[in-house]
Parts: structure tokens; sequence; C-alpha cells
């Protein structure tokens, strides 16, 4: 294997990542053939900036799963080359301040691509067919009664729109079609020939608000993406019509998305992802009946942790070796 084609015993190396969801032990495996490892397994985001803070000084990289890394932190880490990004997103990190400071910036953007596919179209099934309403009559000892509720609908021939076409986007879009559903799409970085490649339209994005029965996000969080998604926008929706967000929280706007669901201004949303995470008991959006909220899992599976810790050491250990990384995030503004 690559990784063991120099040693680099001198160097250190920092694991941060929360408690309840560990980076699995290949990563260590892999790192600890070229460095030291040691880990910051923490309980809240303040436990784990506090941890980070004693530990981060002396270390050439960091690999990190849910934990911000600011400017504060990057102040202090003299010695760092490189932050490894477990997961595609990397809105946790301070991009520009590490750039300045020379700090190479990876991420795992293929590792749980399919993941995260696989699990938009489980919540728009969910969405479609009110799945976790029906266990609740059932688990209710109200078997007889399930009928009263309002059925659910197909799938089939509905119009599913795409923000955002990654390969995410692209991975859930060929299994809509398949699934027989039609699937436009909103990205204005992508050419027409990568959506006719799969028999996909290109649309602007209040088209596809207007023309969808499902909606779903897949874009980072950015400046320019942060609240897409807000009153504005939710009111050019179907009253019929579905949200699902695996994205990022902070690009669908909160409180214009509760008061949209209070007021059945759409039928519903899925969430996998909240502004703030986890989200406060009296979030308001935990009160209704019309929104499915899981806990940031979209692109937890066996088969993707093992692949994101995988991919994240690797390209610890490339850099540490002087070699260019595989996914870098940021090289070019170094």
């Amino acid at each position: 294997m690559f990784y063991s084609t120099r040693s680099r015993m001198d160097a250190k190396v920092l694991i941060i990542y929360p408690r309840y969801m560990p980076v699995h032990k290949i990563a260590r495996e892999i790192i600890e053939k070229v460095a030291e490892v040691r880990e910051v397994a923490w309980e809240t985001p303040s436990n784990a900036a506090e941890e980070t803070f004693k530990l981060i000084m002396d270390v050439d990289a960091v690999l990190v799963r849910l934990c911000k890394i600011d400017e504060k932190l990057l102040n202090i880490a003299q010695k760092l080359k490189v932050i490894s990004v477990h997961g595609a997103g990397v809105d946790n990190i301070d991009i520009n301040i590490a750039a300045k400071k020379g700090v190479i910036i990876t991420n795992t953007p293929m590792a749980n691509a399919v993941s995260v596919a696989e699990f938009t179209l489980g919540l728009i099934l969910c969405l479609a067919r009110k799945i976790p309403k029906f266990y609740d009559v059932v688990r209710d000892n109200g078997w007889e009664f399930v009928t009263a509720i309002e059925l659910g609908t197909q799938i089939y021939g509905k119009t599913l729109g795409i923000i955002g076409f990654g390969k995410i986007g692209f991975l859930v879009a060929e299994r809509a079609k398949g699934l027989g559903m039609d699937v436009i799409v909103f990205d204005p970085y992508i050419l027409d020939e990568k959506a006719r490649k799969i028999g996909v339209n290109l649309t602007d994005l209040e088209t596809l608000l207007k023309s969808s029965d499902f909606i779903t996000i897949h874009v980072p969080l950015t400046s320019e993406t942060r609240h897409m998604i807000g009153e504005k926008e939710l009111n050019k929706i179907k009253k019929e019509a579905f949200l699902i967000n695996v994205a990022r929280g902070g690009v669908v706007d909160e409180m214009a998305l509760y008061k949209a669901l209070k007021e059945k201004r759409i039928a519903g949303a899925a969430l996998d992802v909240m502004e703030m995470e986890p989200p406060d008991l009296n979030n308001p959006l935990l009160s209704l009946d019309n929104v499915i909220i899981t806990p940031h899992i979209a692109g937890s599976t066996k088969e993707s942790i093992i692949e994101m810790a995988k991919t994240a050491a690797e390209d610890i250990v490339r850099v540490l070796n002087g070699q260019p990384p595989k996914f870098p995030v940021n090289i070019q503004s170094i």
C-alpha cells in the first residue's frame, strides 16, 4: 500500500469525532503506520472545542467528523498541514483562514454518495405513503382504523425536482427514474449534457418549485445557498408537494418551513439535517405531524462509514508523505 512507503513516525495526527458517531477503526490503523494518533471523542460541541484546543497545537494533521475547526483553533495549530473531513460537507472548516495558513483541506465526496441517495429515496417513500404515521397507528392498537387516515400517494409518474446535481443528485435521479418518476433539475453549474445523459431536464429554480411533487436538496452550505429555500420559495411549492433536505440544515429557513407546514401550504417535509444539531427540544418543527426528522444519518451506513474513514485517512497519509491528496478542497487557494 502507498502509505507504507516512507515512515513519518515523528508526525502527530488528531482524530476528532462525536462519541455517539465514532470514526471507524480503519482510519487509526492506516494512520498509525506513519504517525502517532491522538483522539478527541466529544460529548458536546463546547466540549469538542475545549478538548481540541488542548491537543491541536503540535499536530501535523486532523481527521475531523462533525466538529468545527475555526480561526481560533487554526491560529494555535502551528504545525498543521492538512485537515481531512470525514464526509462531503466542509462548512465546519474555516477554509479561508486555512488557505492563508497553507493548510490543505480534503474531504470524502464519493464515499457516502450511494448511502445518501438511497436514504433520500427512503424519505420520499415514507412521505408519499405515510409509513411512520401508519406504524404509529398500529403500535397504538389501531389496526382497524388505518383507512381513517388520509391515504398516501404513488410516486410513479410524479415529478421529482432535484436542487443540486452533483454526485448525490445524479444518483438520486438515476434511482428515481428507475421508479418511474419524471425528474427535473436545478443546478446553475452543470451542463445540459450531464442531465440529458440519464434523461432528466434542467430548469430554473422557480419552475422546479412550482412543478415538482417532491423536491430534494443536494447542495453544500455556502453564503450563496444559506436559506435558499425561504418563505418566498416555499410559497411557490404546490400544496400537495413534499420537501426533502439531506444536505445541510442552513439551506432551508426552518421558521419559514414551520409556518408552511403548520398552515398546510405544503403537504410535508423530511429533514435529515437541522440548522442546530442536535435541535433544541423546543424547536417547533418537532411538534408537527407532517414532518419526518432523522439525526443526520443519510450518509451513515456500515459500508459508507468504513469508506469515509479509509478515504479521509489515506489523504492524510498522502500529504504527510509529501504527495498530493486525492480529494483536495482548497488546494488552488494555497
